[in-house]
């Protein structure tokens, strides 16, 4: 609404308040809003000042004119005094700089007044990186302040010429009790493309939302596009966007930053009928669920029956024609069209057979090797390593083979070395899809023990299999090596067919690795959610499943099933002109593969019980080392620069793999341990890949070897100060020539959705449904003896205890110390945001129980005649800090249940915690009289 001139002056006369001018002097750093009422015959309203170095030339710079015909400008506060004039030669006195935002300079009368009857303006500040505000996360910062120049109930603040990056903020009422980021509550994330970017920030006081301008420019309003598909494991594509869907459980998609206009969204599945929709996207999010169904399904039921042939039978009458999906689900013949044929041909296929969907069904018993297989090997190596897959291994050894595979072990174990010797047994694998069930019987498989600190006794003829064991299956074995199987050696009828059994491969694999979950997590997933994330980022990893192994009879529960790291990886991992390279296993002999020198590089013999650090597995009997010798020697010249590191290690895959490992937290790993992970040398260039290998200590699993004390969830990504390896020295820690770049791959990752708690339980959720009814192995095995086999996702251990954490108690003390370590501090500390939750008040979050500011930390007091459990509960967050985050140095002695619920007796215990170190101590407080008497 605008005001006439006449009508302000009143309205101005009114409320009028005489002020003398302003002194002047120095005023504070900032910016002060001022306003203007100048005649009416006034075009424009100009504004002058002096004292500042950014001030204008003569006669300054235009104002802005609200609703309400007052011009306004935001002002430097440094400013000594100003001038109002329309630019023609009409002008007022010298002003001083008022600090009242709701004052108004009244031209005609020379005064400044006092602006409208409005309370004055709600205070709203940015809070945040320092790097952006100047201050970092100081609430009340003055210099902070956003303004509502034109009073339309949006708030801003500019930053100028703000350097690319990433920077966290939110929005405060001038203390944290109150204050606005995402829409989750979290840290409004800003990404800055380009240096030089102006940046506004601005804000809905009546929506509490943030919006940014860029360069003063309105934002593109972007929405998400999402719905769940029935049928299938569906793939959706979004034609016309450049956004990648995103699963969301089995049934859902997420499309999202959609800008407004129209797309045509389409669905596949295999064995479904193709589904695609026009969708208009305006002015809001859109949801669009959908069916997919089998080929001449007319009804939607999810069955072909007489109903579907009814519905066809009236289109070609013209009697109710088929349209869009239902008449793509009539062409049964697939030339495009739907007329008697279609009818003849569903009629035949439903006749005297059962009312189900027509799935491709190709479930049966298949020989490798004999028959002709339903599937190409590619397609069976992708079944076998999809979650979604149900994997069972029936390994069939005779007691015979069983007993020379514990003498094998006996053997060698006397000789201090491990047995090569592979022993016989048919091998099933079979693979349930949605496909169906289909079985793969690969007969004469050699099996030998794996693993180094795992090997063990396992068998004897009076009480069968008795241990666990790790497990290499060897597809391509002969049988035929006298030294190794004397007079039981296999005799070939020929020479052919010995050469097509040493060509044999299933799912394109030579060989396949089993471990059983000896270190016992609870939830069977990490070491392969572990590949995972690295292969999400782009570093090579091999794949992994998990299933359930049953051993010449006896069901052992379940397994992880993982593709070997050899020639074969390589090949289908890397071009072709890097393909022929060397691939080293990395591990220890006396000491690890540290790269400081060249004294153990060779292939590993059992037979003489020579082992290596660098154990050669490809190009044995051709190598010479050189790529790997030159790599140790640049290392340790004593002269290194980048130029000399980028030529002999590939820095883009070792950046990402260093980032990825601090992550994943191994404290078995080439950073921590000096092992477990192989190292390949680029035919093309010569330079180091490094591929990541036996991760079964990871994401929290910390039992039996916990060298940090706390899970590797404090570590720093820069190192310790003590790393020996010049790998690690020279390139990521702390003074390293890519310390810079390796930071910026740290917050890409620390972004990756998969190391977030929901994604790990989307796949737990998975893998449970698969495999609950056999996670339990038919026997007492001896090294499993107490243990509880159940899926447990919650379970979880202190990370200073011996007992393995869960994934989410780990991933959020993880990325908790993570942002410490990238001076991405939580926010200050408030009364009101903490509280106590146990069994004392039924796990709620009570006011009687909210934890109070004391400096930095915040603190309650728990008294109580009973023994208690309790966590603190951020409430912001909506995350629990439990005994996973109990401070080394704590005085009171505690339990932990599976829970991590930190367990104290009766008395009274004052609580500490600190949400910049995200850690928890207890002391006894002052002692009751109840507790006295």
């Amino acid at each position: 609404m605008r005001f006439s001139g006449k009508r302000l002056l009143i309205l101005a006369l009114s409320l009028v308040l005489l002020i003398s001018l302003l002194p002047v002097g120095a005023w504070a750093a900032g910016e002060q809003l001022v306003y203007c009422l100048p005649p009416e015959d006034w075009e424009q309203c100009l504004i002058y000042w002096w004292g500042d170095v950014a001030h204008p030339e003569w006669p300054g710079v235009a104002m802005d004119r609200n609703e309400e015909g007052i011009w306004y400008y935001l002002v430097s506060s440094n400013a000594q005094g100003l001038i109002f004039n329309n630019g023609e030669g009409q002008k007022t006195g010298d002003l001083s700089v008022p600090q009242n935002d709701q004052i108004m300079f009244v031209v005609e009368k020379h005064l400044w007044s006092a602006y409208g009857d409005a309370e004055p303006e709600d205070r709203y500040y940015v809070a945040g990186f320092a790097s952006l505000c100047g201050s970092s996360w100081h609430p009340s910062d003055e210099n902070n302040r956003m303004r509502d120049s034109d009073r339309d109930g949006i708030y801003t603040k500019t930053y100028y010429d703000v350097d690319a990056g990433r920077y966290e903020l939110k929005v405060t009422t001038g203390s944290w009790s109150e204050s606005w980021g995402n829409e989750q509550g979290a840290n409004y994330i800003l990404d800055v493309e380009r240096s030089g970017t102006d940046v506004t920030v601005c804000f809905d006081a009546e929506e509490k939302q943030i919006s940014i301008l860029w360069n003063g420019e309105t934002p593109v309003p972007v929405y998400t596009l999402s719905g769940s598909v029935t049928g299938g494991r569906f793939q959706a594509v979004l034609t016309g966007s450049s956004g990648a869907v995103k699963y969301e459980g089995r049934g859902s998609y997420r499309f999202t930053d959609v800008t407004a206009g129209a797309y045509l969204l389409t669905f596949t599945a295999e064995g479904y009928v193709s589904r695609s929709y026009e969708v208009q996207i305006d002015e809001g999010d859109v949801t669009l669920d959908t069916q997919l169904r089998v080929l001449g399904d007319l009804t939607g039921d999810g069955k072909v029956n007489v109903g579907d042939v009814a519905r066809l039978y009236a289109h070609t009458k013209r009697t109710e024609l088929l349209t869009g999906y239902d008449l793509d689900c009539g062409d049964c013949t697939g030339d495009g069209k739907v007329n008697v044929g279609d009818t003849a041909m569903l009629y035949a296929q439903i006749q005297n057979t059962p009312v189900e969907p027509p799935k491709p069904n190709v479930s049966g018993t298949y020989v490798v090797g004999q028959d002709a297989l339903p599937y190409t090997e590619e397609e069976i190596y992708q079944q076998l390593f999809d979650p979604y897959t149900k994997v069972e291994v029936d390994l069939d050894m005779p007691e015979e083979e069983l007993q020379k595979l514990q003498e094998d072990y006996e053997r060698y174990r006397n000789m201090g070395s491990k047995s090569p010797i592979y022993r016989m047994g048919d091998l099933t694998i079979t693979l349930t899809t949605d496909a169906g069930t289909v079985r793969y019987v690969i007969k004469e498989v050699g099996a030998r023990m794996k693993g180094n600190t795992s090997r063990t006794s396992f068998y004897s003829s009076d009480e069968g299999i008795y241990n666990y064991i790790h497990f290499k299956l060897d597809f391509q074995e002969t049988f035929d090596d006298e030294d190794y199987y004397g007079e039981g050696f296999k005799v070939w009828d020929s020479e052919e067919a010995r050469k097509e059994r040493k060509n044999r491969t299933f799912a394109t694999l030579e060989k396949l690795e089993m471990r059983w979950n000896k270190l016992y997590d609870a939830t069977y997933l990490k070491e392969s959610y572990a590949y995972d994330v690295f292969r999400s980022e782009g570093v090579l990893a091999p794949q992994c499943n998990v299933g359930v192994l049953t051993w010449s009879g006896a069901g052992m529960g379940i397994y992880t099933v993982q593709e070997p790291v050899d020639e074969i990886f390589i090949e289908r991992n890397l071009p072709l002109e890097d393909q022929g390279g060397d691939l080293y296993k990395l591990g220890w002999t006396n000491e690890g593969a540290t790269f400081t020198n060249t004294n153990s590089i060779g292939a590993e013999d059992e037979d003489k019980g020579k082992f290596y650090v660098y154990d050669i597995k490809t190009n044995k009997k051709k190598t010479t080392h050189e790529d790997l010798i030159t790599m140790i020697n640049t290392l340790n010249s004593g002269k290194l620069t980048k130029a000399d590191f980028a030529q002999v290690v590939d820095v883009d895959n070792f950046l990402r793999f260093a980032a990825v490992s601090y992550f994943m937290g191994g404290c078995d790993d080439l950073r921590n341990n000096y092992n477990n992970c192989y190292v390949y040398f680029r035919k093309s260039t010569g330079q180091a890949v490094f591929i990541p290998y036996d991760y079964d200590r990871c994401l929290g699993v910390n039992r039996e070897y916990n060298p940090s004390g706390h899970s590797m969830t404090k570590d720093s990504p820069y190192g310790e100060g003590n790393q020996k390896s010049p790998l690690y020295r020279y390139s990521v820690d702390e003074g390293g020539f890519y310390q810079s770049e390796f930071t910026q791959v740290l917050l890409e990752v620390a972004e990756n959705e998969l190391l977030t708690p929901e994604a790990f339980e989307d796949r737990f959720v998975i893998a449970r449904g698969l495999y609950a009814d056999q996670v339990t192995p038919e026997r007492n095995l001896r090294n499993a003896q107490g243990r509880d086999f159940s899926f447990d996702l919650e379970r979880s251990g202190s990370a200073s205890g011996g007992s393995n954490m869960s994934f989410r108690d780990y991933i959020l003390a993880k990325m908790s110390a993570f942002r410490g370590y990238m001076d991405q501090a939580e926010d200050v500390p408030q009364t009101g945001e903490y509280y106590i939750r146990g069994d004392f008040n039924n796990w709620n979050v009570e006011q009687a129980y909210v934890m109070t500011l004391e400096g930095e930390v915040l603190t309650y007091t728990i008294q109580s005649f009973n023994a208690v459990k309790f966590k603190v509960f951020d409430n912001r967050r909506q995350t629990w800090m439990g005994s996973e985050c109990i401070n080394p140095d704590n005085t009171v002695a505690y339990e932990t249940d599976k829970r991590t619920n930190i367990c104290l007796p009766g008395g009274t215990w004052k609580i500490y915690y600190n949400p910049a170190t995200n850690l928890i101590s207890m002391k006894p407080a002052i002692q009751n009289e109840w507790e006295t008497q």
